[in-house]
């Protein structure tokens, strides 16, 4: 049987209400598509490789957008000496023109954020943001970095290695992370948050007065958290440190698949992105709890 033909995709600009541009990549279920999924990127991996998931949602009956972090691919600047920025631009600028943008072009559809990674994060502390309003927030692969969330040894592997790659950023201006094999270039403030998160498991955003931690804590929310058996990077030990941040109240469905489920030989951090059926299915039945 032939392979679904792949479904139009539109870039639609779109500028953060600080000037910073940016542009959102959207492909389009049906048009009764009852639900919009906005995904936000692991850290250094561009938009476009989400764009097999964003095909997969649509064919199950999703419409899927998503967009570079700042930074990276269609943003409009790069981290440098001069160029700085840190999670609260994530949070605070950039997801909020993000889900504008969609809401715009999607007819007012509910919205659920889908994060990756470090994506996860950040749409986890969008939450906490009272400029947004979204229906649940699938956290694939993503997790709180605080180090205790591994066994050792790895939990004194992660605490070093954060803590070295933020003293590099503070040194360089910037974080090379290519340079590294980690992620891409990062400016500082980003790797300020990120270490800052390992060493203490809180979330104390540089360039932002927001008490991130105790509005988290207000917050309930449908969140889906998907693992993976062979990932290394965001193990649910470390995603359950993300989820105790909520309310405990809020409605969370736990999943962790396999290389079987995913049709690959290794459920790794990134395999989903080659193999994003399952991880749709999986999404869509949460959305979609009734059929």
């Amino acid at each position: 049987m032939p392979a679904p033909a792949a479904r139009h995709l539109e870039t639609i600009p779109f500028t953060a209400d600080d000037g910073v541009s940016n542009a959102l990549c959207l492909v389009k279920a049906h048009p009764t598509a009852k639900h919009t999924v906005l995904m936000m990127p692991a850290m250094g991996v561009p938009a476009h490789k989400y764009e097999p998931l964003m095909q997969a949602l649509a064919q199950l009956g999703v419409t899927a957008g998503v967009f570079d972090l700042r930074g990276h691919g269609a943003s409009s600047i790069r981290p440098s000496r001069k160029v700085d920025f840190s999670y609260s631009e994530l949070v605070e600028h950039d997801l909020p023109a993000a889900i504008n943008t969609i809401r715009h072009h999607t007819n007012n559809r509910p919205i659920t954020l889908l994060g990756h990674s470090l994506g996860g994060q950040v749409s986890m502390l969008s939450l906490a943001n009272s400029n947004i309003d979204i229906n649940g927030i699938a956290l694939v692969a993503s997790c709180s970095v605080y180090y205790r969330g591994w066994p050792w040894p790895e939990s004194w592997s992660i605490l070093l290695f954060s803590q070295v790659c933020n003293l590099t950023a503070q040194l360089c201006g910037y974080f090379p992370g290519h340079r590294f094999r980690f992620g891409g270039n990062e400016a500082r403030g980003v790797m300020r948050d990120w270490a800052h998160n390992a060493r203490t498991g809180t979330y104390r955003l540089a360039h932002s007065k927001v008490d991130y931690e105790a509005r988290l804590k207000q917050i309930n929310i449908p969140v889906l958290a998907i693992n993976f058996t062979d990932d290394k990077l965001a193990p649910a030990s470390a995603t359950q440190k993300l989820l105790e941040k909520l309310d405990q109240k809020s409605p969370q469905h736990c999943v962790i698949l396999d290389g079987s489920m995913l049709g690959t030989k290794r459920a790794d951090h990134f395999a989903f992105l080659r193999h994003p059926n399952k991880v749709a299915e999986t999404v869509v039945n949460w959305l979609n709890p009734h059929g």
